[in-house]
């Protein structure tokens, strides 16, 4: 039987080619592994989100839940830190506990893993969490707007906009993410090599 870090290191690869696949997807891609690196499942979904089956939550529990969030080009080339983990992906972790949450977005892996927030802890981060989330859509949505309306001179000046608005959002959630970090979850970010 082999030991823990020799199964470790076959289970991080196995997972690491799984996001390797899904990284640069236009459309999310949820994949399930067990502690083996086994695939229970893999969902694909639209460019925003992912549906899942009481099966498929049934099966969350104490395993690896990882996705990836639509990968955008353009966010890439001006920003590689554009990705952060969703109220909405954090909901689902705490309620149906997998052992971790992962998400990759371009050369980007996240993780998040819940370890002894309260019911009421939690409820207090994820509506702070979408207070922030939903400030951010609507800043977008001016930019957008403004866009629709002539505002911008090219499409430079508009891709320029958004992705000054979008690095102010995800400066500010990694912001939150830090300030958060004493009542027990642990957000860790890594750039894959």
């Amino acid at each position: 039987m082999p030991d823990h870090d020799s199964a470790k290191s076959i289970f991080d690869r196995k997972l690491e080619e799984y996001e390797d696949q899904i990284s640069k997807n236009s459309f999310e891609t949820a994949l399930l592994l067990d502690r083996h690196g086994n695939l229970l499942f893999s969902k694909k979904g639209n460019n925003k989100t992912v549906r899942f089956s009481t099966k498929d939550l049934n099966q969350m529990f104490g395993n690896v839940l990882t996705h990836n969030h639509p990968f955008s080009q353009q966010l890439e080339l001006s920003d590689p830190n554009t990705s952060a983990f969703s109220s909405a992906d954090l909901a689902l972790a705490y309620q149906q506990k997998p052992k971790e949450i992962r998400m990759v977005i371009g050369n980007e892996r996240h993780s998040f893993q819940w370890t002894g927030a309260t019911k009421q802890e939690a409820q207090r981060f994820l509506d702070k969490l979408l207070v922030i989330e939903e400030g951010a859509k609507a800043a977008i949505e001016k930019v957008d707007e403004k866009m629709r309306s002539g505002g911008y001179k090219t499409t430079e000046s508009y891709y320029t906009a958004y992705c000054a608005t979008a690095r102010k959002y995800f400066d500010r959630i990694n912001l939150f993410f830090e300030e958060h970090d004493c009542i027990g979850y642990r957000f860790k970010r890594g750039r894959r090599e």
